[in-house]
């Protein structure tokens, strides 16, 4: 049974390195590293890069939302090579009080590069500055290393 770092270790990514998955969404920079969905209603997303064997415990998301009652909504998927996938997490910004974070609950993840490939994504409820995720952070991780003694017999 492999045991985990007692550390957290952290992949973060700001909203600024998003992009639509197609180009039928249009998108804007602030200027401060939050990017805003234009037109359209594609999600955003970016490759998630995290060590074989490590585990994910949270997403947090850092948004600004002024939009009242809609809420933005940031996840982590996997696919396989089957074109299979899962939503692993989920966590959403919250109401109208601007600049924000929140926090996923417990997720346990273990990475398995060589079956899945990890991605970030982002969804906005409504076009406009009212609405821009300002950064994604993984908190992982990393699993011990496996120590071995020899077996020392006398003879």
């Amino acid at each position: 049974n492999r045991g985990f770092s007692n550390n957290f270790h952290y992949e973060y990514v700001s909203g600024s390195t998003l992009r639509p998955r197609d180009s039928s969404s249009g998108w804007d920079y602030s200027g401060t590293g939050c990017v805003s969905r234009s037109s359209g209603s594609e999600l955003f997303n970016i490759n998630l890069s995290l060590p074989e064997g490590s585990r994910i415990d949270y997403l947090r998301i850092y948004y600004y939302d002024t939009s009242g009652s809609n809420d933005s909504r940031a996840w982590i998927t996997t696919y396989n090579a089957s074109g299979g996938y899962s939503d692993i997490t989920t966590v959403t910004s919250a109401g109208s009080g601007g600049y924000g974070t929140r926090l996923s609950s417990y997720l346990g993840h273990v990475v398995n590069n060589a079956s899945n490939s990890y991605v970030l994504n982002w969804s906005a409820n409504q076009n406009g500055s009212s609405m821009r995720l300002c950064g994604l952070r993984v908190a992982y991780r990393t699993p011990t290393q496996d120590l071995f003694m020899p077996l020392i017999t006398k003879g």
